[in-house]
């Protein structure tokens, strides 16, 4: 029912976040009732402002429908969105956070500390947080790829892909990097830390969005039947589980 909604903001996002939609990607025909709603979903996912910026890109190439612009202007185009917060970015029990800390610790006094990398291994974490306890992570993802596309001189992924391995956030990282691939147009290339492909990373981004209109969540949409190292704690095995589904 809310495929094309869901086709449509996905093609808007990758445009306005990152300018990738492709050449031949075209938007889906909506009623007006489906373009209010896009902005809805858009507004409820924090992610407005994205949606602006490339309705604004789309329709230079060709008009949009005025009820999508309509509804933009209505919402001031999310102007008023608060940005994806990771500054508290933390795991879910000792032994993990005690990691964590280490890694922060040893970074910091090191003679070649990478400040970027650090703050690129808090969204990381933050993204597996919301994904666990908020069934969302659109907001999150977009703003681990416009990091790592502003920052990527000063990313030392070879202190990131060690410091993964060290807190066990292999699997879920790399489920990050597949949602970038799959749905906003980013390359393998892009994101050294992506270890495997993951063919249900897109769904799972989309379910993510189909969830603000109470369709399904990432806790309902798929379960898991193959255990990972990453068992962090309970709260975080949900998110494993929910990893280990997307490599079936």
């Amino acid at each position: 029912m809310h495929t094309a909604i869901t086709h449509n903001l996905i093609m808007l996002l990758a445009q306005g976040a990152f300018n990738n939609t492709p050449p031949e990607a075209r938007l889906t025909p909506m009623s007006p009732h489906k373009w209010r709603r896009l902005v809805d979903a858009a507004a409820e996912l924090n992610v407005l402002r994205f949606v602006e910026r490339g309705t604004e890109s789309l329709n230079a190439i060709k008009p949009l429908p005025p009820t999508l612009m309509a509804a933009l202007d209505a919402r001031n185009g999310g102007k008023d969105e608060v940005p994806f917060d990771y500054s508290s970015a933390h795991l879910f029990n000792h032994w993990t956070q005690k990691r964590l800390e280490e890694v922060q610790e040893e970074e910091m006094n090191s003679q070649d500390t990478s400040e970027e990398t650090l703050t690129l291994l808090d969204i990381i974490i933050k993204n597996a947080e919301h994904i666990v306890t908020k069934d969302t992570c659109i907001d999150g993802i977009i703003t681990l790829g416009r990091y790592i596309r502003e920052h990527k001189g000063g990313i030392d992924y070879n202190k990131l892909r060690s410091w993964l391995s060290h807190i066990g956030l292999v699997q879920i990282a790399s489920m990050e990097g597949n949602m970038l691939i799959s749905c906003m147009g980013f390359t393998a290339e892009e994101l050294p830390f992506v270890t495997k492909p993951f063919p249900k990373a897109r769904r799972l981004f989309m379910n993510s969005v189909t969830k603000v209109f109470g369709k399904h969540s990432f806790s309902t949409a798929t379960r898991m039947n193959v255990a990972m190292l990453e068992t962090i704690s309970h709260r975080f095995v949900s998110a494993i589980t929910l990893v280990t589904d997307i490599e079936e």
